[in-house]
């Protein structure tokens, strides 16, 4: 027998009303939380939209955890300390002697651009280097390996056999590579009034300091004196300081005695709310209890990648799909977006809008009414793989945080309508600049960034195929893949093919897909992708970017039509020199340079797949190459 609770149509007209009226109270209110955990949130920091810095947005995970993203990165936040202007950050790959191993790998952190410095008080220690780079480094005293620091950090730490070296950075300094050293992970050591030689009492953690301009500091006293709080308008960057107020949230300077009266306020918040509670949670309680079971089976779907859309579709409502998701996906927290939001920041998906597209889709600048810009990729309705694309990103991008991966922002799921928002990346994509029908671009695309692009490339498939546990294999590595932002910094994109890898698995069986010319030969062998995969898809964006030729060019003769086989030949025939990009390599500059980097391509696309080197290997190669001075005729 079924139990059916009916509430009368009075009781739920009276929910709604006290519900709107709460929710009309609240309003009013100011938008900023000033907590989270133990640490009190104040200017120039905010956990909630325009409430902080947009350049150091913080994020407080389950009210107990605070954390600020600094470089596309997040950090714990363990001290902030607002006489100093200071903050005490602990980097989640950071290792101490108890965690660090053969296989464990760190970021770079770059502070520039961030209105963050590092302070003195940080000792930055480089763990497991490997022995030649450290001979390289002792030329130029960047790197100090038998500092009494570090040699008192390796004798606390004797129980970890894993832990073989250690070289604390010398130089002044704003930023942390393990790259030009090819070591493993790093430490950062903070202990301003402990002795330096007792190692039980030092503290881990990173040291920086904020500033701000004058003017907005005094605008900002002159805001709390009134009762307001200090924020952020991102609508307004010429003018960037607002001060929020419970009468008019938005006015630079509240008027005096208009952010009195808050504690009335939620009084009226509280006793409203407290009502409102104890008659809905009957009702909430049902819903609960009717929709576990259909929840349950969704998650399961879900999970195993199961789904079929014309199923999903038929048994269960969009909103449902898209919470499920988000509960289901990795640790970041992501927007589920409605589709009238995101029609109306695309214009109605206007072509003038317009950026990319593909089999998968199309992608659209989208400009939101509180001024941020981001890009949002349509899924395409006929394509029948095309809501397996959609969960596989947000199942993957939820989880990954590094600063040349394209970050997810959220999604939206309404009937047939998949579409993914992600951060905007704003100067194009490789293929673009290297392939432009002006050939333009390509010639603003010196030698010297398109080495940092590699650089950077490298260092995103090295974070997937080491610094995530179970590794990611992208499987779809290509230059119309990689972005651009302002600075010409590289992000990896699309993940939509990519595929988490069980622990200690050397390959996955998978079925064909990925973009000719760019795909292992061996994979259409035995359907096998492995992190070598990758490498070989590295390979050839490499040698695009060499030689400013397409992967696949059916224009091109015969002989040339794959550019991995046409280089082969050239490099094993040492003429290298005949395929270079002339529009950057002409006289003979940088050959050097261009020749290393040509062999390493040619390792990468080598077969069989096992005499590949790793990405890690890969990516240590062209840090050795781009530090190295190059030398011109």
């Amino acid at each position: 027998m079924e139990l059916r609770v009916m509430f009368p149509s009075t009781l739920i007209i009276r929910l709604h009303i006290q519900l709107v009226l709460a929710m009309s109270v609240i309003a009013n209110q100011p938008r900023c939380r000033t907590t989270c955990s133990n640490h009190s949130i104040r200017f120039p920091f905010g956990i909630d939209n325009g409430c902080g810095s947009p350049h150091l947005p913080m994020i407080c995970v389950n009210d107990s955890i605070l954390q600020i993203v600094v470089d596309s990165k997040p950090f714990f936040v363990d001290e902030i300390d607002y006489t100093h202007s200071t903050l005490l950050l602990r980097d989640p790959s950071m290792s101490n002697c108890r965690s660090v191993n053969s296989n464990s790998a760190g970021f770079d952190l770059n502070l520039d651009g961030t209105g963050l410095t590092l302070r003195q008080g940080s000792t930055v220690l480089l763990l497991n280097c490997l022995s030649f780079a450290q001979e390289i480094n002792f030329l130029n005293d960047q790197y100090d390996c038998h500092n009494p620091t570090c040699l008192a950090f390796l004798g606390s730490c004797h129980t970890n056999e894993l832990l073989t070296s250690c070289c604390r950075v010398t130089y002044p300094h704003n930023r942390i590579n393990l790259f030009p050293m090819q070591c493993m992970s790093y430490t950062s050591i903070y202990s301003p009034e402990n002795p330096i030689f007792n190692p039980p009492s030092w503290s881990y953690g990173i040291e920086v300091q904020w500033s701000l301009p004058s003017e907005t500091n005094d605008a900002c006293n002159k805001c709390e004196a009134r009762n307001g709080i200090c924020g952020f308008n991102v609508e307004e960057p010429n003018h960037p300081f607002m001060c929020i107020c419970e009468s008019s949230l938005g006015c630079k300077d509240c008027i005096l005695g208009s952010c009195t009266g808050r504690r009335i306020r939620k009084l009226i918040v509280g006793f409203s709310l407290a009502g409102t509670l104890m008659l809905s949670a009957c009702a909430i309680l049902v819903l609960f209890l009717r929709h576990r079971n259909r929840f349950k089976k969704l998650r399961y779907g879900l999970s195993t990648d199961i789904l079929h859309y014309g199923e999903i579709e038929d048994k269960h409502t969009g909103m449902e799909l898209a919470h499920v998701l988000a509960t289901t996906t990795g640790p970041l927290p992501l927007t589920i977006f409605s589709y009238k939001e995101l029609e109306h920041a695309t214009a109605a998906f206007s072509e003038t809008q317009m950026i990319g597209d593909g089999a998968y889709g199309m992608v659209y600048k989208a400009k939101f009414y509180d001024g941020r810009v981001l890009a949002v990729k349509r899924l395409n309705h006929q394509h029948h793989r095309q809501l397996q694309q959609f969960y596989n990103e947000i199942r993957i991008l939820s989880q990954l945080r590094h600063p040349n991966l394209v970050q997810l922002e959220g999604f939206c799921l309404q009937g047939r309508n998949l579409l993914l928002v992600y951060e905007y990346i704003c100067n194009g994509t490789v293929e673009d600049h290297l392939h432009g029908e002006d050939g333009i671009r390509a010639a603003r695309l010196p030698w010297e960034k398109r080495l940092n692009i590699a650089c950077d490339v490298a260092d995103a498939l090295a974070y997937l195929h080491f610094s995530i546990s179970p590794p990611i294999y992208h499987r779809d590595v290509k230059s119309s893949n990689i972005l651009l932002d302002q600075h010409m910094k590289a992000k990896v994109a699309d993940f939509g093919l990519s595929r988490l890898v069980p622990v200690d698995a050397t390959h996955v069986s998978t079925g064909p897909q990925g973009t000719p010319g760019y795909v292992d030969p061996e994979y259409h062998e035995c359907y096998q992708v492995s992190d070598k995969s990758d490498v070989y898809s590295f390979g050839v964006v490499l040698l695009e970017m060499l030689t400013g030729k397409r992967a696949v060019d059916l224009n091109r003769p015969r002989n040339e039509i794959n550019l991995s086989a046409y280089a082969i030949a050239k490099i094993q025939g040492n003429a290298l020199h005949e395929i270079l990009d002339p529009r950057i390599f002409s006289a003979g500059r940088q050959r050097q340079a261009a020749t290393q980097v040509a062999n390493l391509a040619f390792s990468c696309v080598a077969l069989p797949r096992e005499a590949r080197p790793t990405m890690k290997e890969v990516a240590a190669q062209l840090h050795l190459i781009r530090s190295a001075p190059f030398k011109t005729p």
